[in-house]
């Protein structure tokens, strides 16, 4: 999905309107023959055209550019009546090509997610690669357009790579390669590492451990598993006002592990 920035797409549409409005040109016909200067009307369109035309390069309405370029390469050359009959047929093909475009809305309350979509993530993405990151902004994304189960998606992709840095920092040995290691081999890691260093490791570092890789064994059937398989849960909005959160809380968690 291309995205069209809104006042952009706004100051086309405006622009547009104002020099495609035929009723104005017809006004501008009568009042330019009234005092003997035809060329006004030409030469308000052309003001327009350029910026028209770049603007349709850009959103892109490449049918409407193509015809616009020829409209500013002729508009010297024409009579008022063709002037008029000109920006009937360009309105028309403008028209036709937004038609064919799909415009997505985006309601306000979900708007900031989309256009700030780490904000709040500050402190969860701490030290992290930027994949975590990346996910994290995938998964705003995904709920700022209603597509909750891609949105749990990325958000397990961003606390998997949370749960692997952590055993890095405390040390954990991977059995296999970091980034071939199931959520079930990580906490099989985290074990063993545990029982292997009972005698040199505190208290409460046993602990952290344990409770790490309580989370890993509990959230894998809980949410992982879910998206993963064939078989799996497609997600609501209310299931993901629950589990964002969530997974930011326990990412931040993490990070101070």
């Amino acid at each position: 999905m291309e995205r069209a920035e809104t006042p952009k797409l706004l100051r086309t549409i405006t622009m547009l309107q104002t020099a495609l409005d035929k009723q104005r040109i017809l006004k501008d016909i009568d009042k330019d023959h009234a005092v003997n200067s035809p060329e006004a009307t030409s030469e308000r369109i052309s003001e327009y055209l350029p910026a028209i035309e770049q603007a349709c390069l850009e959103f892109p309405l490449p049918a409407t550019a193509i015809a616009v370029h020829l409209f500013k390469n002729q508009v010297d050359s024409m009579t008022p009546l063709e002037l008029a009959s000109r920006v009937e047929l360009l309105r028309d093909t403008l028209m036709v090509e937004l038609d064919s475009v799909a415009f997505f809305y985006l309601n306000p309350s979900n708007s900031w997610l989309y256009h700030y979509p780490l904000d709040g993530w500050e402190s969860a993405l701490t030290n992290l690669p930027q994949q975590a990151s990346d996910d994290v902004e995938e998964a705003a994304k995904c709920r700022a357009t209603r597509r909750y189960t891609a949105c749990v998606i990325h958000l397990c992709r961003a606390l998997e790579c949370a749960f692997k840095h952590f055993a890095i920092r405390h040390s954990i040995t991977f059995k296999h390669d970091i980034d071939n290691t199931s959520w079930e081999a990580l906490a099989n890691d985290i074990k063993e590492h545990r029982d292997a260093n009972k005698t040199t490791l505190s208290p409460d570092e046993i602990a952290v451990l344990n409770e790490v890789r309580d989370q890993i064994i509990v959230l894998k059937g809980l949410w992982r598993n879910k998206v993963t398989h064939s078989t799996g849960t497609f997600y609501t909005e209310e299931q993901v006002q629950n589990i964002y959160p969530a997974v930011r809380g326990l990412m931040t968690e993490l990070a101070n592990k």
